[in-house]
């Protein structure tokens, strides 16, 4: 079984379509597919379930989102099997990584633990992923 650490910026394709506007659906929905089926093992930060929240948020708020549609997004994601890794053990390295990289901290928690770990970081986040690509060796694109 693969390992690998996923961040927000995966797991909000799972609830929306290329149609929406949301590119990588396709691969973010394989993904899902492993994780579902026992071949990918997940793990993400505590984090990673607010964050997510958010984007459905905004989603509603922004683009017509049907609210039903978000909380249902929502409630379907608490029920995929996810390992949780408490953020506090990895915040001191993840500030670390980003006044270093000058990137949030809360998308280098994501990097902190894939470094701790000694696991791959998959991302969706062009921009995350295009700053620290040469830097970082385990940071994966989500089409990789």
């Amino acid at each position: 079984m693969t390992i690998a650490v996923i961040d927000a910026s995966v797991a909000i394709k799972w609830f929306f379509t290329e149609e929406d506007g949301e590119p990588y659906t396709a691969e973010a929905y394989s993904l899902l597919s492993r994780i579902v089926s026992g071949n990918l093992k997940a793990i993400v930060p505590v984090l990673f379930f607010s964050e997510c929240a958010n984007v459905l948020w905004k989603a509603c708020r922004l683009r017509g989102f049907p609210n039903e549609a978000a909380t249902e997004a929502l409630n379907n994601l608490l029920l995929i099997n996810l390992e949780v890794f408490n953020d506090k053990e990895f915040i001191d390295i993840a500030l670390k990584l980003s006044i270093k990289h000058n990137r949030p901290v809360y998308d280098c928690l994501y990097l902190a633990i894939a470094e701790v770990s000694s696991l791959d970081l998959i991302t969706a986040d062009e921009k995350f992923y295009n700053a620290l690509k040469g830097l970082y060796k385990n940071i994966k694109w989500i089409r990789e």
